[in-house]
């Protein structure tokens, strides 16, 4: 029989190797590996109001406006769509890949008193801007003192 010298740091040394390589893959935003989380992505939003209006913008840059689809339901926003993985050519060899692909869905509650029928959406150069008037009732009325 063969004695073995235990060094306890070597293994702890292994196992924290092992948890780095399982983080890493985990928490990895670029290339493809997606073994261990399916990569979902939402697009970076911004939602604010003036005196008339709410007001959304959505970066969703490389997207089609026909593949973008917006509903607004009991005080509710949706925005949903997929942006599609562009093809690869077989002659030209990825080292990174950091931009995200697949379908998203953002929603958003809004204050009661938005007129549904004159919400418009407009797409220009990746932003997408959605404006929700409010309704006469909602906006802030200025008082002069006399």
């Amino acid at each position: 029989m063969t004695l073995v010298r235990w060094r306890p740091f070597r293994e702890i040394d292994g196992l924290t190797n092992e948890f780095n390589r399982l983080f890493e893959n985990f928490l990895s935003l670029g290339g493809r590996n997606t073994e261990l989380m399916p990569f979902e992505w939402k697009p970076v939003t911004n939602l604010r109001e003036d005196k008339g209006n709410y007001i959304v913008e959505a970066e969703i840059p490389g997207m089609k406006k026909e593949d973008i689809k917006i509903s607004f339901k009991d005080g509710s926003l949706t925005i949903n769509g997929e942006r599609k993985e562009e093809d690869e050519k077989k002659e030209e060899n990825s080292h990174l890949i950091e931009r995200k692909y697949g379908s998203f869905c953002r929603s958003f509650s809004l204050p009661e008193g938005v007129k549904e029928d004159k919400i418009d959406a407009s797409y220009k150069d990746g932003i997408l801007k959605v404006v929700l008037p409010k309704a006469e009732e909602v906006k802030a009325k200025e008082i002069t003192v006399n």
